[in-house]
């Protein structure tokens, strides 16, 4: 886990402006962020979380804690014949993810390419995505 006061933001925000956040937070693992989540005083704070920035503006230094994920890797969590469902890290670049089931033949995800985000931010311990099985 890293920890920053007084971070520069100008990489997280799409126009890179020169802003500071008070405190950045940088995780590795689930645990890593339950730590984080359950600390008395980040529950006391303003706090946003982050992915790549590409849909973010700052315009202020912001006066909280950034929390980001720098968790990575794809991994199938269910397999059906008719669907795969994965489970996506949230510092995943979602072209990425879905270059990824493209090589492996899985139809209907490449509508979604070319969205200049992160994977969605993890809401819960089985975040993750469901793609289907191409019948060619």
């Amino acid at each position: 886990m890293r920890i920053e006061q007084n971070y520069s933001l100008e990489k997280h925000n799409t126009f890179h402006l020169p802003v500071k956040t008070r405190w950045f937070m940088e995780y590795e693992t689930g645990e890593e962020l339950q730590r984080i989540l359950h600390d008395e005083y980040f529950q006391e704070c303003l706090s946003l979380h982050i992915g790549g920035g590409s849909n973010l503006l700052f315009i202020n230094d912001y006066n909280g804690i950034i929390i980001h994920s720098r968790i990575k890797g794809i991994s199938i969590s269910a397999e059906t014949d008719e669907y795969v469902s994965l489970r996506v890290g949230a510092a995943e670049i979602w072209d990425d993810v879905v270059a990824y089931a493209v090589l492996k033949g899985w139809g209907g995800i490449e509508n979604l390419s070319l969205i200049p985000v992160r994977r969605a931010l993890p809401l819960s311990r089985t975040s993750g995505l469901m793609v289907w099985r191409s019948r060619m």
